[in-house]
């Protein structure tokens, strides 16, 4: 920027832009709990106090929910869910090529800090993937996550607008 603007040749800023979030629609339904519509259960129960899922271990360790969404093959994907609560080890969650962690693409580490926002990316391998999550411990511990979203990055994001090449020219950062 040359000052011509009204903003100071130091900073180098461009805020003329639309769309700027870079994330694109969202890829999973249900995510919020407010149903449990979808979810398919194995080793677990799955409920929705207060329109949260909260994963429960009935008859075994490690129960999982998981779900498909549809993306495209090579998208960066962003994961993200909130930890509410859990007396479960930890949770894991996966986005895999099929129902299981066999066709593992991305995981988070297991973790069960609670109250904190945790986000995931990874590129899509195919264009059906799935979404598991884990209430990883034994018989009857639970976790109860959150808010998971999947969305497909740089979809749009930083489009230029009310500009022309004139505008940049003889413009170099310092």
């Amino acid at each position: 920027l040359d000052g011509r603007d009204g903003f100071t040749n130091s900073n180098g800023l461009v805020a003329d832009q639309i769309n700027t979030t870079g994330a694109g629609s969202e890829l999973l339904t249900n995510g919020d709990f407010g149903a449990t519509t979808g979810w398919t259960e194995v080793g677990c129960a799955l409920t929705n106090p207060s329109s949260q899922g909260k994963i429960t271990n009935d008859g075994g360790i490690n129960g999982r929910i998981h779900r498909t969404f549809s993306t495209t093959t090579g998208k960066t994907l962003r994961l993200q869910y909130d930890l509410i609560a859990t007396d479960s080890t930890s949770v894991a969650m996966y986005i895999s090529t099929n129902n299981s962690t066999s066709g593992m693409v991305i995981s988070s580490a297991n973790d069960n800090t609670i109250g904190t926002k945790k986000t995931l990316y990874t590129t899509a391998t195919a264009d059906t993937l799935y979404v598991l999550i884990y209430a990883v411990g034994a018989d009857t511990k639970f976790v109860t996550v959150d808010n998971v979203s999947v969305k497909e990055m740089g979809t749009g994001g930083g489009a230029m607008i009310n500009m022309t090449a004139s505008d940049f020219t003889g413009d170099v950062p310092r």
